[in-house]
């Protein structure tokens, strides 16, 4: 799993170094995911397919990772009334 962290990312925009790293990792990973600008980086790297809420990404990592039943008392935790779409 790689997780695109937030932050100042003006400069890994501008690295073709990074954005391959990106791209790499993303190939050999299970799951990828960015929080808030972290999203411009996975776009560069031309593998963003949606964008929601790092709230509603929560949740949904957690089942993916560990479980539905995990994933329902992270929300509980939250207090976020997760529900999955479709």
């Amino acid at each position: 799993m790689i997780v695109v962290p937030d932050g100042v990312v003006t400069r890994e925009l501008d690295s073709p170094e990074v954005i391959q790293w990106i791209s790499d990792t993303h190939a050999r990973s299970t799951l990828t995911a960015s929080v808030c600008t972290g999203a411009f980086l996975l776009a560069k790297a031309a593998i963003l397919s949606g964008m929601s809420a790092g709230i509603d990404m929560s949740p949904h990592l957690v089942e993916r990772l560990a479980g539905r039943d995990l994933a329902l008392a992270t929300a509980r935790q939250l207090d976020f009334d997760w529900h999955q779409d479709g």
